[in-house]
């Protein structure tokens, strides 16, 4: 039935028809599949599948300008390509022109600069020698079909590529020529690169094969980021050993791809295809990276570390392109201690070269912090501790923990109030062994009198107006303590907490208002920073502090600046517009109560409406 929804999908039942482009990536491990399994099959199945891997049939033929593919297309039918012809105008469609061109550029980056093999020959199969290119309707991006063995003494095969007829209505992508030409351009350089991969070993392991071919959709053409649509299928699931090919994760497994080439060098890829000539997968990664003075255990291991610092999290010294990539599904996060006897959550536990993030906060404990790990003893585990400070700039320090040979180990941080959080990334550095539990603790003593303060939000004031300002006030100590409040802020507007003191039970937390008043005429974009301190009565030196800002605006309508839209602002208009009095402060704008960009007796009768009769606000307040 996969063989079919790739290659006759309209001979399916009616319920299986409707295949959603979205969830379709490339199809050739589908056909893969039956290929590897032949001898599996019944005679008339394999009649049957006989019938259905014949090579798409196409009136029509264009051959690359480098000279290495033929494009094999129709304009009329199912298969159709797109018949506009202006870019040139030459009498083949633009659609068709620019396969080729991708074509060309794949081979260019993927043959000429990594120096990989070319495909096998399928010598005049599709009519020359030239790498057939093939377009179609189908429920996928593409796909690549062996069809016999190649001439080396290894695994090779000949192949030939379809791709989708049109590429309308895929997912997006970030290429400025569009999502269209984004999905041919990858989808191109994905399958050039399995038909590479052919010529080593068509019987490799299918996730290696659909990782690097992903992966090699960013180097030939990097602006395009249509493999970003797959790292959720990565991120969210960090559990899943790095071989599934589960739902769309053997695609999203490209950043492994990507962290290897950005530590040991784009030709690592290359090197590792050619020791898959002799070895599957693992083995090929070990032998490869040892010729690079690196063992894949350890490797692995720092890859996870590289996949906890991405989005918000990143400090600029990983991924190249960190910030774009997803945050990484954590197990748990810890905020009170001691902890002991946890384990992963039901249904997470990391399988072979799968890992588990643990969350610590450091803002509720003093002294040391320790965490303890107890990993199930038939299992290779790797645990890197990672102290971390969130802020505008993260810093990390890392540091692998010792485990003894049952798996065993434990960790002590002795500077933890310089850091926010600690990471736990629990590293299953099996390469078989699945759904492994474990164990942790965490210890981080309680101070007897500890206070933290956090703003709840920024916030915004109009010109001589007030706002407030919330804080939350939370006793983290261990004992019933009385907070003196204290608001200062950098313009000298002198704001006010709502209360001279809060009186708080261990654990608890309030949220104190701190009133924020804005001096008459100060102008729109203005920045006040106000900083609320709660210091502890009962031992010297327990204190905390934060900030919040509020933005000022202008309000429209409030003519005379008093911080309040009321009759004195009409009166202040009709001296302005008839009696030659002064403009509207602390900008003249601020008269335009109708929000008409001039300020005119139609401003005097929107605000008596306003006042008067339960009219409008001015449209274009801010707030």
């Amino acid at each position: 039935m996969e063989v079919r929804s790739v290659k006759d999908p309209s001979s399916l039942p009616v319920q299986f028809q409707s295949l959603v482009i979205e969830t379709q990536k490339c199809a050739t491990d589908v056909l893969l599949e039956a290929q590897r399994t032949w001898n599996e099959i019944s005679t008339s199945g394999q009649l049957t599948l006989t019938a259905l891997l014949v090579r798409p049939s196409a009136t029509y033929t264009y051959d690359s300008p480098g000279g290495k593919f033929k494009i094999h297309y129709n304009t009329t039918g199912t298969d159709a390509v797109p018949t506009s012809d202006v870019a040139p105008a030459n009498g083949i469609p633009d659609y068709v022109e620019w396969l080729a061109s991708y074509a060309d550029s794949s081979y260019r980056a993927e043959v000429i600069t990594l120096a990989q093999f070319e495909p096998p020959s399928d010598g005049t199969l599709g009519g020359d020698s030239r790498y057939d290119i093939y377009t179609e309707e189908m429920a996928y991006y593409g796909y690549t079909q062996t069809e016999g063995a190649g001439p080396n003494p290894w695994n090779d095969a000949y192949s030939y590529i379809s791709v989708h007829r049109n590429f309308i209505g895929f997912p997006p992508n970030d290429d400025p020529d569009g999502d269209q030409k984004g999905a041919a351009k990858v989808t191109i350089a994905h399958e050039y690169y399995h038909a590479i991969q052919f010529a080593y070993n068509y019987n490799e392991n299918v996730w290696l094969m659909e990782a690097s071919s992903t992966w090699m959709e960013d180097y030939v053409f990097d602006p395009v980021n249509d493999n970003y649509n797959y790292l959720f299928d990565w991120f969210s699931y960090p559990d899943y050993s790095l071989n599934s090919t589960t739902i769309l994760h053997e695609y999203a497994a490209f950043i492994w791809p990507k962290y290897l080439s950005q530590n040991f060098g784009d030709t690592f890829m290359p090197e590792l295809w050619n020791n898959c000539i002799t070895a599957s997968a693992y083995p090929a990664l070990t032998s490869t990276l040892s010729t690079h003075g690196a063992t894949l255990n350890v490797q692995f291991a720092e890859f996870c570390v590289w996949n906890f610092i991405t989005g918000s999290r990143n400090d600029g010294n990983h991924y190249r392109d960190a910030a774009s990539y997803p945050l990484i599904k954590t197990v748990r996060t810890h905020t009170t201690y001691p902890v002991s006897g946890q384990g992963p959550v039901s249904g997470s536990a990391p399988d072979a070269m799968g890992a588990n993030y643990i969350v610590f906060n450091l803002s509720s404990g003093s002294g040391d912090f320790t965490v303890t790990f107890n990993g199930d003893n038939s299992t290779p585990w790797i645990v890197q501790f990672l102290a971390w400070k969130a802020g505008v700039s993260d810093i990390y320090q890392e540091t692998q923990l010792s485990l003894d040979v049952n798996g065993d180990g434990s960790y002590m941080l002795t500077n933890p109030q310089d850091f926010t959080n600690v990471v736990l990334v629990i590293c299953n550095v099996s390469q078989s062994l699945n759904d492994r539990s474990y164990s942790y603790g965490a210890s981080f003593p309680m101070p007897q009198y500890a206070v933290v303060v956090t703003a709840s939000a920024d916030d915004s004031v109009y010109s001589h107006a007030s706002t407030t300002l919330r804080f939350s006030v939370h006793n983290v100590g261990t004992l019933s303590e009385t907070f003196d409040l204290a608001a200062a802020d950098k313009r000298g507007w002198n704001p006010l907490p709502a209360s001279a003191s809060v009186s708080l039970a261990s654990g608890a937390s309030q949220v104190v208002s701190v009133s924020v008043t804005c001096p008459p005429l100060i102008s729109a974009g203005t920045v006040d920073t106000v900083l609320l301190t709660a210091t502890g009565r009962s031992m010297i030196g327990v204190a905390d502090t934060d900030t919040a800002t509020t933005l000022v605006f202008i309000q429209p309508g409030d003519a005379d600046n008093s911080g309040a839209i009321d009759i004195s602002d009409v009166v202040y208009l009709i001296a302005f517009i008839f009696g030659g009095g002064q403009a509207a402060v602390p900008v003249a704008a601020a008269g335009d109560a109708d929000c008409s960009s001039t300020v005119d007796v139609s401003d005097v009768v929107f605000l008596i409406a306003y006042i008067f009769s339960g009219g409008p606000r001015p449209p274009c307040s801010p707030f």
